[in-house]
């Protein structure tokens, strides 16, 4: 039980050295205006990567948690199906690298009837990519429309919270539930649009309109959009738990 509390601190910086390499962060609370533990959500959430591509709110309700997943966060954002943030328009981010990138959140799924779409990047089309599950203790699901679902797997946990992730790398995109693996595809190739709009919490169709059977009711915190993080970020992490592991053997 002590190895695993002290190695803990080490797996979640290497769990978490996307940020480093992220173009959006999504922090859902701590950065917004006005945020605290049962309050409204923001009309506005706050893009903490410093890029200003803040996401506005789209329907009404929703509020703050402090039930948030392990790893320092104090805020999540709480969504009751009647809500979700949103960019505004079309061409909201032209940094991402098509080719090689990832996008991840927590995410704790309380809707267990239904269709759920807890983040969503591009609008409507064969380029664009959102997670899901349909409220019947199933998987999780990553989805393009023009194609269909490309991956299913990994159990939905209800009342738990969940780290997704989606990586593309060289053509195969993958789905992470808790950093395993559940499935990659390499069917998705129409990358064009991804950089359009994203949504957290809906799939955005076209600028103004959204899928609205597909809200997400659950809670869903710190949400990346980014490059994929360099090698050098996982040595340092293995370099670290190298350094414990002689001090304990020591």
């Amino acid at each position: 039980m002590k190895s695993n509390c002290l190695l803990k601190p080490i797996l979640l910086a290497m769990a978490s050295s996307s940020v480093a390499n992220a173009a959006l962060i999504y922090r859902l609370g701590e950065d917004d205006s006005g945020a605290s533990n049962g309050s409204a959500l923001s009309s506005t959430t706050v893009d903490s990567g410093g890029g200003g591509d803040n996401l506005n709110l789209v329907g009404s309700g929703g509020t703050y948690t402090s039930t948030v997943p392990l790893g320092g966060s104090t805020l999540a954002g709480s969504f009751s199906g009647s809500q979700h943030y949103a960019a505004t328009g079309l061409g909201f981010f032209s940094g991402l690298d098509l080719a090689d990138f990832e996008f991840s959140a927590d995410v704790r799924a309380t809707g267990v009837s239904g269709f759920n779409i807890a983040m969503s990047l591009g609008h409507n089309g064969a380029g664009a990519l959102f997670l899901y599950h349909v409220g019947d203790g199933g998987t999780w699901r990553l989805h393009s429309n023009g194609v269909g679902d490309l991956i299913s797997g990994g159990t939905v946990t209800f009342n738990n919270w969940q780290n997704l992730k989606v990586v593309r790398n060289s053509g195969v995109i993958s789905l992470f539930v808790d950093d395993v693996s559940v499935g990659s595809s390499g069917s998705f190739t129409s990358t064009g649009g991804l950089g359009d709009t994203f949504s957290i919490g809906a799939h955005t169709k076209n600028p103004g309109t959204f899928e609205s059977e597909g809200r997400f009711i659950g809670q869903v915190d710190n949400v990346v959009i980014g490059a994929i993080p360099e090698p050098s970020s996982a040595l340092l992490g293995l370099a670290g738990l190298g350094m414990v592991l002689r001090r304990r053997r020591a």
